[in-house]
């Protein structure tokens, strides 16, 4: 086979993540959310991945937010813990 033929072969034959499959992604799949304006509205499933529009209550990730070293005296076994 040319060169140029074999060239062709291959950019077809690539079935991968890279290069050649980031051509093809041009579906728009998130857009302007009415409630926080961050482009995360899912345009499919009709919600907001950041605050959750159309959801009445405000999406929070309270449990991504670690909590502070000095305001946490509940560490480890707590039944050890004497109340007073």
């Amino acid at each position: 086979l040319p060169l140029s033929t074999q060239l062709t072969h291959r950019l077809t034959m690539v079935v991968g993540k890279g290069t050649a499959s980031f051509g093809k992604r041009h579906n728009k799949t998130h857009t302007l959310c009415r409630r926080c304006g961050r482009v995360t509205y899912h345009i499919q499933k009709s919600t907001c991945g950041a605050c959750g529009y159309p959801s009445a209550h405000l999406r929070s990730c309270e449990f991504l937010i670690r909590p502070d070293c000095s305001a946490t005296s509940w560490v480890g076994l707590v039944g050890s813990v004497a109340v007073i």
